[in-house]
């Protein structure tokens, strides 16, 4: 899980940045096809290098065919448990408070900093 998080911290730190250089560069079509290849690259790469860890014996889902609206309501019954906790329910509503004031802030403001200089 480690590398996951540094992954996705590197690329919140330095996307903005190549991102922006790639822009003043190539300007902002063909940057667009820059990251759609870098993007391509990437799925390429995970396909062939990553290996699946999922144990065998945990892949009993694999022929299920249950609908999206099964799978909801399956996953909303086995929460129920957890969300009696009183401390676990204040993590998950902290924690999608954070990510969602985060996503909106980041979008929302840039625009608004961008045009205030």
């Amino acid at each position: 899980m480690a590398p996951l998080v540094a992954s996705f911290s590197a690329g919140s730190l330095a996307g903005p940045a190549v991102g922006g250089y790639l822009y003043s560069v190539l300007g902002a079509f063909n940057t667009f096809y820059v990251v759609g290849g870098i993007f391509w690259l990437n799925a390429l790469f995970i396909h062939k290098f990553i290996t699946e860890t999922l144990p065998p014996w945990r892949n009993k889902f694999k022929n299920d065919k249950r609908t999206l609206s099964q799978e909801f309501v399956s996953t909303v019954k086995e929460w129920g448990p957890l969300w009696k906790q009183k401390d676990l329910r204040q993590v998950c509503i902290l924690n999608t408070a954070y990510w969602f004031s985060l996503s909106g802030s980041r979008y929302v403001l840039s625009a608004y900093l961008k045009y205030e200089c």
